[in-house]
This record gives C-alpha cells, sequence and structure tokens, in this order.
C-alpha cells in the first residue's frame, strides 16, 4: 500500500486493518485509511463512528466502536 502523502509504502503502526462500512467501498476506504493514518488511526475511525480492528506492528489488537471483542488480549478503543 502506497502512502499517498509519501510516495512510499506505508510502514506505520497499524498492521492490518478491518472496517465496517454502509458498502464495501465505505469500508474499504476506512481499512486505507487507517493503514495510511497509522497511529492517528483510531482516532479518525472512532470520529467517524467506524467500527473497526486494528492489529498494530506490536501485534496488539484494538476495537474501535463496538466492534465485537476476540481473543483475550484485544482492548476496545
Amino acid at each position: 500500500l502506497i502512502d499517498p502523502r509519501t510516495g512510499a509504502p506505508v510502514t506505520g503502526e497499524v498492521r492490518t486493518a478491518t472496517a465496517l462500512g454502509e458498502t464495501a467501498v465505505g469500508a474499504n476506504v476506512a481499512s486505507t485509511a487507517a493503514l495510511v493514518l497509522g497511529s492517528a488511526a483510531e482516532a479518525w475511525l472512532r470520529d467517524r463512528g467506524v467500527h473497526g480492528r486494528l492489529v498494530l506492528a506490536d501485534g496488539a489488537v484494538r476495537r474501535v466502536g463496538s466492534w465485537p471483542a476476540g481473543a483475550s488480549g484485544e482492548s476496545a478503543a
């Protein structure tokens, strides 16, 4: 994935991002934005009412909105 701000590959804090949207396009936009935004992704998703699941580079899992809890160790943002 290329960061449009830099033209370089995304190497941020978020390793994977999954988001719910009213459409597949909306979900794709939100998850792609989360990857590009890195550490700002949680706030960006929350501010837009998007439910999502982020896996950080260190393996930590963050849930945003009302994304359902999964494996132990996950925390809600």
